[in-house]
C-alpha cells in the first residue's frame, strides 16, 4: 500500500496507513483484501446522504437497481449488508458493460475533455445535463425515472453542478462486486483455480475480463461450457488457438471484440510466452 501510493502521489503518514489498515480489516483476520479497502472506502464516503448525514445503502441499491438489478430493502436486510447481495447474478456481465461504459464516461466529464460538462472548480462536480446525458446514451441507456432517482441522490450546488465523483465511487465498487462474483462463478463452472498472470496490466485484465465473461455467458445460453467453446473454436485441432479462430469464434457465440481487444487477448494470455 505505501508504494502503490507513492506511486499515485497520494500522501500518507505511517500513522495514517495504520488507520487504514485496522479500520479495512473488516473480517478482523489481520490481513486486507483489495474488496475489504473498497467496502472501508464506500462506507467512509458520504454520498447519498440523507438528511441526518449518514451513508444511504438505499442509494446503492438504486444505482443497481437502474442498471436492471432486482434489490430491495428486505434483501439488503437479510443479505446482511451490501456485499452480501448477488450482485453478478442480478446484473450479470451485460450489466458489468454499462456499469463500465457510464464509468468510462463520468471519468472523461471529471478528465475535462467535455468542457461543458466540468465545473469551474474541477472537484469533481460535473453540470447535471451532462451527466444525465452520460446515463441516457445508448448502451448505458438508463431510463428517465432512474437518472431523476440518481440525481436525487447527489448533492447538487445552484450552479446545476452535482457530485459526479461519489457516483464514480459507487459504480466502481459495483463493477468490483460484479467482477469479483463473475470469475468466481466462472472458475467454479471451468473447474480451475485463478492463476498469476506476470506483467498484467488493470485495462489488460478489464478487457480479458469483459471477453471471456460474455463468452461464459453464452456459452450457458447454449447448454455448454467455455472449455467445449473453446474447443469447438480450434478449428485446426493442434490445441493451438489462432487469431483468425479466435475471431471467428467469438463472432459465432456474439461476442463483439476489435482487433486491439483481441490483440490484447492473444498477448496477456500467452502465460509460458511461447
Amino acid at each position: 500500500l505505501r508504494r502503490g501510493f507513492r506511486r499515485l502521489g497520494v500522501p500518507i503518514s505511517e500513522s495514517e496507513l495504520s488507520t487504514l489498515l485496522r479500520s479495512s480489516d473488516l473480517d478482523g483476520d489481520g490481513q486486507v483484501t483489495i474488496h475489504e479497502l473498497l467496502d472501508r472506502f464506500v462506507q467512509s464516503r458520504p454520498y447519498g446522504e440523507g438528511r441526518s448525514g449518514r451513508v444511504d445503502d438505499s442509494f446503492v441499491l438504486g444505482v443497481g437497481s437502474a442498471f436492471g438489478g432486482s434489490f430491495g430493502e428486505d434483501a439488503l436486510r437479510s443479505s446482511g449488508g451490501l456485499s452480501g447481495l448477488d450482485w453478478s447474478g442480478s446484473l450479470g456481465s451485460s450489466g458489468l458493460g454499462r456499469v463500465e461504459e457510464l464509468r468510462r464516461r463520468i471519468s472523461s466529464l471529471l478528465g475535462g475533455r467535455d468542457g461543458r460538462g466540468v465545473s469551474g472548480s474541477g472537484d469533481g462536480w460535473v453540470h447535471r445535463r451532462s451527466l444525465v446525458q452520460a446515463m441516457r446514451h445508448p448502451p448505458v441507456s438508463l431510463s428517465t425515472a432512474s437518472c431523476k432517482s440518481i440525481m436525487r441522490n447527489l448533492p447538487s450546488r445552484a450552479n446545476g453542478s452535482v457530485d459526479a465523483s461519489g457516483l464514480l465511487d459507487r459504480l466502481e465498487w459495483i463493477s468490483h462486486r460484479i467482477k469479483e462474483e463473475l470469475s468466481a462463478d466462472m472458475n467454479a463452472v471451468l473447474g480451475v483455480e485463478t492463476r498469476d498472470v506476470p506483467n498484467s496490466s488493470s485495462r489488460d485484465d478489464e478487457v480479458v475480463h469483459r471477453i471471456m465473461s460474455e463468452a461464459c455467458s453464452a456459452a450457458l445460453d447454449r447448454d455448454s461450457t467455455l472449455s467445449e467453446e473453446l474447443e469447438e473454436m480450434d478449428v485446426s485441432g493442434d490445441g493451438v488457438l489462432s487469431r483468425a479462430e479466435l475471431r471467428r469464434g467469438f463472432r459465432r457465440l456474439g461476442v463483439p471484440i476489435s482487433e486491439s481487444e483481441l490483440s490484447t487477448l492473444l498477448r496477456s494470455s500467452d502465460l509460458d510466452g511461447d
